[in-house]
């Protein structure tokens, strides 16, 4: 076990310092917030909080997206950001790949209350406002949509090696896949990401994006 232990961890070591940082930390969080036994609401991006009483929930907007509801979670996000972070910080390096983190966790987080704000007051519809949600995977989206436009839109990809999809379509597929199989995960969070990483591309001036 300590040896398995030891090879585990000397891979990790082996990644581009801010994957194996972003891991480390992903995995500190969710084992210390199991062990103190705290309430996810209290770190959830919980809308309708921040609409209440922004000034004492506007670290909604970072913390939600580094803390996980359940192992299974924290696993397949960490797998995604293992996929998707190893060749993109080896080509931009350390910082310039952690500012995009943090640029993304806040834009995307911040974008996903708008949204829900704008559906309540142009609807009425209180679903979003109250959504508790929390994981990386909206930043996940924004890295992938970013990944997708540098390989070309002519390559393809495969949706859980179930079929190919053009990578100009692979997120939007893979949102429509993942809300079939997982109906419970935050549909407005991935949406998000998604937005984000295309406006990366678009006004990469602003968010000066990879």
């Amino acid at each position: 076990m300590c040896c398995e232990t030891g090879e585990a961890m000397s891979a990790l070591l082996s990644h581009p310092l801010g994957t194996s940082l972003l891991s480390v930390v992903m995995c500190a969080i969710f084992i210390v917030s199991n062990i103190t036994g705290y309430n996810i609401f209290t770190i959830c991006l919980h809308p309708a909080s921040l609409l209440s009483d922004p000034h004492h929930n506007l670290y909604r907007l970072l913390s939600a997206p580094f803390f996980h509801l359940s192992l299974i979670h924290l696993v397949m996000n960490l797998m995604a950001h293992l996929s998707l972070s190893l060749a993109l910080e080896r080509k931009t390096g350390t910082l310039l790949y952690l500012y995009n983190i943090f640029l993304f966790s806040v834009s995307t987080t911040s974008l996903q209350y708008g949204i829900a704000y704008l559906v309540f007051y142009f609807s009425s519809n209180g679903t979003y406002l109250a959504e508790c949600s929390a994981g990386f995977s909206g930043v996940l989206f924004a890295l992938l949509v970013f990944d997708c436009s540098q390989e070309g839109a002519l390559f393809n990809r495969s949706i859980f090696g179930m079929f190919p999809v053009s990578n100009k379509l692979y997120p939007w597929v893979l949102l429509a896949v993942i809300q079939i199989i997982w109906p419970g995960v935050s549909f407005l969070g991935h949406l998000s990401g998604i937005l984000i990483g295309y406006l990366c591309i678009i006004s990469s001036t602003i968010l000066t994006c990879f």
